[in-house]
């Protein structure tokens, strides 16, 4: 069953102001891998299920036209606000598969952020949740030439702002709130510990430094000998 869980307005600006566009070691790491059969140039590079763009926007300086594509229209729209590379465009269509993780600052707070996002939000994702939770272990390619890459991730400096409303654009928490709209937000601890954390540094603004699992499936169909 497949949840529509990302196309409120509110929810997709949520979703392009929190969530950073990929690195570019990642783009590399399946670019790479298209180099070992095609040397360029590369005309056009479909990113499906797009979502407002994040990674969709790095892969503008290797192909000559990249189009971002989305069931959702409020993040279409989302990805469409900002400013984007002249070559890239975005377009609505019924095609998605896709996942994601968390991260946190010290031991405790790790501790309360990974017990918010297991108990409380995860029964809340798409069913789908646990392929990421598994590190798409579940997830096989259908082609004989495929690799599994585990070795890459993401890294980013965060402030305390960003931290949280990272958070409130996953989907999980957006259902939950929806549907228990009378209890307390479960993100309001994770915030007050943070804020104490910060205020006992001589730092105004402190910074988070998260660190994500990434893993890149890549796989491609065998080509006939003619094919060059």
């Amino acid at each position: 069953m497949s949840a529509r869980l990302f196309e409120e307005a509110d929810h997709a600006e949520c979703y392009q102001k929190s969530r950073p566009d990929w690195p570019q070691e990642i783009i590399q790491t399946c670019l790479s891998f298209l180099r070992e059969k095609r040397t360029g140039p590369f005309e056009l590079a479909v990113d499906v299920a797009c979502g407002s763009g994040q990674s969709t926007r790095p892969l503008a300086p290797h192909f000559a036209k990249v189009i971002g594509t989305d069931i959702s229209e409020e993040q279409l729209g989302a990805a469409k606000r900002v400013s984007n590379p002249p070559n890239v465009e975005y377009s609505y269509h019924i095609i998605y598969p896709y996942w994601e993780g968390e991260d946190s600052m010290n031991q405790e707070l790790e501790k309360l952020v990974r017990e918010v996002f297991m108990n409380i939000l995860v029964p809340h994702f798409n069913d789908r949740i646990h392929l990421a939770l598994n590190n798409l272990t579940d997830i096989r390619i259908p082609y004989a030439e495929n690799i599994r890459n585990e070795a890459l991730e993401f890294r980013q400096e965060s402030s305390v702002e960003s931290y949280m409303g990272y958070l409130k654009s996953l989907s999980g928490y957006r259902a939950y709130r929806q549907k228990n709209p009378n209890l307390p937000d479960p993100l309001d601890t994770v915030q007050e510990l943070l804020t104490v954390s910060g205020s006992k540094t001589r730092y105004q603004d402190p910074k988070l430094y998260m660190r994500s699992p990434v893993v890149v499936l890549l796989g491609r169909k065998l080509e006939s000998k003619n094919v060059k």
